[in-house]
């Protein structure tokens, strides 16, 4: 059946076919959040999907209008991969297979991506960490806040919260996203050690547990009183300061302070269009790899396993080897440098 009903005899069919997709991504979306709502998603996934659909949605109106089939998905993956990356245009086709599979099951149409298959990305490559000392001059520089209009009640506010983001995310080993899903409740700083309670990649609610070392818990407690003393009355642990003071920060805004005391550190560079030469290289997650690469090797594979929540422990072993082969390659270019 239609989805919507037609207007007018006269417009193109084509134009009636956009309208009718525009409104069963409209009513997917709503679905996402009722789910939700229910607990059977997290906020942040039906946020992605959100934006994940926009490109999908575009290029119909723009170039292929009508009535799309898995054809037509894998045109549109195979554009969108030319000016992004393999982990995007996955994501996108995440939430077309995710949309057209709950119209399916609403008897509204096909699910025409599900014999579409993901772009390859590789896994096994060499890859750098920071060793503790690098991790400790990014929290360092990472102190001072990007904009220069701020306060200095403000200024040291940022200062403090960026400092202790990147001490708490080095020493808890999270993934961004459980620190954007971080509330000051959560904080167990009285306890013995100090603990952060998260909610790792794929959980349901708030179940594991971070020991958080002595200058990382310091650090939590000056950010946090520093907070009080401002007023500042917000259940999210990490708060935007401008232009609105106490809103939670996403994981686009957290990671920009990251790359910031990156950059400062001498640990990345923007090439002539500005852009950060490769960016997933030295990033959020090699401050998480670097961790577990330092409990494995100073408590062993199993321990980094537990640290860094993987399901198998084959997981945590990949991760090593790649990490252990980006330092043999770059020992062995020390012996292959031809005299003058």
């Amino acid at each position: 059946m239609d989805l919507i009903p037609t207007k007018n005899a006269t417009e193109p069919e084509s134009a009636r076919a956009l309208a009718r997709h525009e409104l069963l991504i409209e009513d997917w979306l709503v679905a996402l959040h009722a789910q939700a709502a229910a607990g059977q998603l997290s906020a942040l996934t039906v946020t992605a999907y959100g934006r994940w659909i926009r490109p999908w949605q575009a290029y119909l109106k723009q170039v292929e209008p009508g009535q799309p089939t898995p054809a037509t998905v894998e045109r549109f993956i195979i554009s969108h991969r030319i000016d992004r990356s393999p982990a995007s245009a996955n994501g996108v086709l995440h939430a077309i297979k995710s949309c057209y599979s709950w119209a399916e099951t609403q008897d509204r149409y096909p699910a025409i991506a599900r014999s579409v298959r993901a772009l390859r990305i590789d896994l096994s490559g060499p890859l750098p960490i920071l060793d503790i000392h690098q991790v400790a001059e990014v929290a360092r520089l990472a102190r001072h806040p990007e904009r220069r209009t701020l306060s200095p009640e403000l200024s040291q506010l940022g200062s403090l919260r960026n400092e202790a983001l990147i001490r708490c995310l080095y020493a808890a080993g999270v993934r961004l996203v459980s620190m954007v899903r971080a509330d000051v409740v959560d904080c167990r700083l009285e306890e013995s050690p100090p603990a952060l309670v998260h909610q790792p990649k794929g959980h349901r609610g708030k179940d594991a547990r971070a020991h958080l070392p002595p200058l990382a818990a310091d650090s939590l407690r000056a950010y946090l009183a520093k907070r009080q003393s401002l007023g500042v009355d917000s259940p999210a642990l990490w708060i935007g300061i401008h232009p609105k003071l106490g809103s939670r920060m996403d994981t686009k805004s957290l990671r920009r302070i990251i790359v910031a005391g990156f950059e400062r550190a001498g640990l990345v560079q923007r090439g002539a269009d500005g852009h950060i030469v490769n960016p997933r290289i030295i990033s959020a997650q090699c401050l998480r790899r670097s961790a577990t690469t330092q409990v494995v090797e100073h408590v062993g594979i199993e321990a980094g396993q537990v640290f860094a929540g993987h399901a198998s422990i084959d997981t945590t072993r990949k991760s090593y080897a790649r990490v252990n082969a980006h330092r043999i390659l770059r020992e062995a270019s020390q012996h292959l440098d031809l005299p003058p």
